[in-house]
Order: structure tokens, then sequence, then C-alpha cells
């Protein structure tokens, strides 16, 4: 027997070749089939008002690197695709793959997806379609406002008032009209932070 300290004995044959993974997950959505270390395709199906899904896996290695994770954005009606690679300490890949489906739009919205303000980027994050009444605190110095509004429904129009020539406090109504269906209106309630200088 060999009774040295075994350096010169490592050879690559030695690097972990496991380049399986130990979980896989879609938030939200749920995984067909459910996960299993040895099946490589799966399907996620997000409903039409859900634009996005957040892939997340671990590998069984901890010497194993993943990459593909992350969020996914899916126009409804469409499809996207998610691949998860999975590569060994050897170098040996192994790909998962995540169809994401998300289901068409029925009938006619006067929903908004998105309602972003270009002067403030963090009103878009705590939009959400089904909320209707919003607050939102402008500088001392905003006078006006540029909204995107994306549209559920291309037939349906949008109509934004109270936006320009702002006041210390007011309302902002952006208005989605169909005219197969009722229009839904949200309403952005601002106030002035209070300016520390005096012109």
């Amino acid at each position: 027997g060999n009774s040295g300290d075994g350096a010169i004995r490592i050879t690559y044959d030695h690097l972990d070749d496991d380049n399986s993974l130990k979980s896989l997950t879609a938030a939200p959505g749920t995984l067909v089939p459910s996960f299993d270390a040895d099946t490589l395709n799966y399907t996620v199906t997000l409903p039409a008002n859900q634009s996005t899904t957040n892939i997340d896996a671990q590998a069984s290695s901890k010497d194993a690197i993943i990459s593909g994770l992350g969020e996914y954005q899916v126009r409804a009606g469409e499809t996207a695709t998610a691949q998860i690679m999975v590569t060994a300490e050897n170098g040996l890949v192994r790909t998962y793959t995540v169809t994401i489906s998300r289901e068409a739009i029925t009938g006619h919205s006067t929903k908004l997806e998105s309602l972003a303000i270009a002067e403030y980027p963090n009103f878009a994050r705590g939009f959400d379609s089904d909320t209707l009444s919003y607050d939102l605190k402008i500088s001392a110095k905003t006078y006006d406002l540029t909204f995107e509004a994306v549209l559920f429904d291309d037939e349906a129009t949008v109509v934004i008032s109270g936006d320009h020539d702002l006041g210390d406090s007011g309302v902002i109504t952006v208005k989605v009209e169909h005219a197969d269906i009722a229009s839904t209106t949200y309403t952005i309630n601002y106030t002035r932070e209070k300016s520390n200088k005096t012109s």
C-alpha cells in the first residue's frame, strides 16, 4: 500500500460527474410532470393574466453549476422555453427543458396588463391589474407625468386624465374602454412632497 499523501493519485476520473438536479420549481406555476431528476422535459401553464414565472433549481452536487434560472416573460397565447443547463465538475452537461405556456385571453378585457410612470420607475412594480386605486408621492418639482399602459386587449383604448399641470394633490384617472363591455378606471391619488427651500 502507498502510505504517501495521495496527491499523485488525483486524476480527472475523480472529478464529480453528477449533473442532475435535486429540485426544479416554477413560481407561479406547476411543473408537469412532477419533478424527477431523470425527467428532462416539463411544461408549465400560466393563466392569461399572469405574464411571468420564476424558474429556480438546486443541483444534486455542490460542485455543479446551473445556468438558465430566473424570470421568464410570456405573451398571452404564446410559449417560451427555459433551458436549465447543469454542468458537472467534470464538464458533462445535462439540460432540463421547461416549456412555459400562457393561456390566451378569451373575450374582451378592460384591464391593464401593466402601468408604468416614467418619472417613478418603482410604481410599475407595485401595479396589479385587479387593484384599481394607488397612492403616489410626487417630488416638489414634478408637474407632468408620463404614463405607459399595456393592454390585455388590443381592441381596448386608454384615456388618461389629470396627468399634466399637477397641483399639490389630486387624482389621475386611467380609464380603459371597450365598445362591448364595461370600462375599468384606475385612480392614482397623488400628493406633492413639501419643498424645504423657499424660492
